[in-house]
């Protein structure tokens, strides 16, 4: 958020009139918008979608059978079926000793599919080799890690999304990178949810597991003459080219809430026009599956971890909380970053190599920052968001020589902390030595309309021992209705901080995480008044993780 000076004025003391509280909430009304461009208010209002992300699989997920249909389907479906919970299963003809690790395929007839056939991870031997020592606990096998930009996953090697050999992530979203061009696989011609529409160019297949219901968002960008479709499948079924079980297609973009918990394939098909030409090429695209009140979490490289939780009714409301917790004995750099001008937190984290980062702190219409910022030991702004007011509160603020330092210290307004080589300042202070206070200065707490009503937030802080915390939370849209200070610095702490510090809010709250969405934005940003990825505001400055 930034901060229009003609319309501030005075920061209240702790004696201050009504007057100079009204003009107090006149500062911090910036993260209310009054400072951007656009001043109108944007659409706080609660609805009924699922939008979290689910929890990773613990094993390899149950896949359809290879076995091809054996005859036409002579009625098939008039509208797109609906998902089910349960996979498919092999016909009866299937021999029953078929190897788990086989791709997946679709199944012949979903019809005949048995309710029974578990989702979760194969049962363990009945009984222990009798070498085995009694005190020795067998030992369980490595979470399997598929293919996906987004995380460790990108260290493995890409499938050819073939029916035999699909693209299988074992977490999401996923991100990928694809040439329907260079498929070996054009089988899928059509399906009955767009019965009508040519899809008989080549096609790339994906397939996860959902442990949960939640709801499905797709995203897909292709070249300049490529037109690639993103379909939505269920037990599907093949026959004479028509796929049955397609749940929802899109040109650009699949939405679809309470879906079943399940197996589920996505199919990225080339569009063929009417004189046969098919338009296949280049695309990117990104999936996930958000579920309610459950953590899913990523691990995005050794000692970097990236969760996200949807709160149905938690801190006021539906939320939407990213999170991301670093251990920096690692090595990994925490760098503030100036951004010389407005700039939005995705294009910062690409210019300077990072992999990771939040919007940092205050600034004014100019894009000059109101809040300490010091980088490798130079001073690029100092605490003046009370001074440039005519009041001299000290800024809680977070200092360090090394990311396995950290230091918490309220320092003087206009004055450089020389004491540290990296700093950010903030307001108000959510948490001090495990006790939860939004504090406008030591033992003040908060008084202005803003930091009592809901918002979008950013915050960071530090566990005790020693991990490093970035956190936003999403307001003013469907995925979420944001909080007050004093409910964010209550989640920091039940999420593990003992020191945590608020930093600029409102439309300016965003986080970016490298290739885990196709803008690398996580969090639903809110200038754009759509809850998805690509409202980011243009900001003063950021801090970023690097390698």
């Amino acid at each position: 958020m930034l901060i229009a000076f003609l319309a501030c004025s005075e920061i209240p003391s702790a004696s201050s009139t009504k007057e100079d509280q009204s003009n107090l909430a006149a500062i911090e009304q910036s993260e209310n918008d009054t400072h951007h461009t656009n001043s109108s208010e944007v659409d706080t209002q609660n609805d009924s979608a699922v939008m979290n992300e689910p929890a990773q699989p613990a094993s390899e997920p149950s896949q359809p059978s290879v076995e091809p249909a054996s005859e036409p389907t002579t009625e098939p479906a008039s509208e797109p079926s609906q998902p089910s919970v349960e996979p498919a299963v092999e016909p009866a003809t299937e021999p029953a000793s078929e190897p788990a690790s086989e791709p997946a395929q679709p199944a012949v007839e979903p019809a005949t599919e048995p309710a029974s056939e578990p989702t979760s991870e194969p049962a363990q031997p009945a009984s222990e080799p009798a070498v085995e020592p009694a005190s020795e606990p067998a030992s369980e096998p490595p979470p399997t890690v598929g293919y996906n930009l987004c995380g460790i996953g990108s260290l493995e090697p890409r499938p050819s999304g073939t029916l035999s050999d699909p693209i299988s992530p074992s977490y999401l979203p996923l991100v990928d990178e694809g040439n329907t061009s260079s498929s070996t696989q054009s089988l899928w011609n059509s399906y009955d949810c767009a019965p009508t529409t040519d899809e008989s160019g080549p096609e790339i297949l994906y397939y996860f597991n959902a442990p949960s219901s939640g709801t499905f968002r797709a995203k897909l960008t292709d070249s300049t003459g490529v037109d690639i479709d993103i379909h939505l499948l269920q037990n599907p079924v093949e026959t004479n080219g028509v796929v049955q079980g397609c749940i929802a297609r899109g040109h650009e973009e699949i939405e679809v809430s309470g879906l079943s918990a399940g197996d589920y394939w996505v199919s990225a098909d080339s569009w063929v026009n009417s004189s046969g030409s098919s338009f296949d090429g280049e695309y990117r695209l990104s999936f996930e599956w958000i579920s309610e009140d459950q953590w899913n979490e990523i691990e995005l490289t050794d000692g970097v971890l990236w969760k996200r939780m949807y709160y149905s009714n938690s801190y006021g409301g539906n939320q939407t909380i990213n999170l991301i917790e670093i251990d920096f004995s690692y090595g990994h750099d925490l760098q503030p970053h100036n951004h010389g001008g407005c700039q939005t937190i995705d294009s910062a984290m690409n210019s300077i190599g990072a992999f990771a980062g939040i919007n940092g702190g205050f600034f004014s219409s100019g894009c000059a920052g109101l809040d300490l910022l010091k980088a490798d030991g130079v001073l690029h702004t100092t605490n003046t968001l009370h001074s440039s007011q005519g009041n001299s509160y000290q800024q809680r603020s977070l200092g360090w020589n090394t990311p396995t330092g950290f230091q918490w210290s309220w320092i003087d307004q206009q004055v450089d902390w020389s004491g540290v080589s990296n700093a950010i300042g903030g307001y108000p202070s959510l948490v001090t030595s495990g006790t939860v206070s939004a504090e406008i200065y030591p033992g003040q707490q908060v008084w202005s309309s803003t930091d009592w009503t809901d918002n979008p937030r950013t915050a960071i802080g530090t566990k005790a021992d020693g991990t490093f915390m970035m956190v936003s939370v999403d307001g003013r849209t469907a995925r979420g209705v944001g909080m007050t200070t004093t409910e964010l610095g209550q989640l920091m702490a039940d999420l593990g901080a003992v020191d945590a510090l608020n930093l600029d809010g409102g439309g300016s709250t965003g986080m970016v995480v490298q290739d885990c969405w196709l803008n690398h934005v996580v969090s639903y940003p809110s200038d754009n008044s759509t809850p998805d990825h690509y409202g980011l505001r243009s900001v003063a400055d950021g801090l970023y993780i690097k390698q």
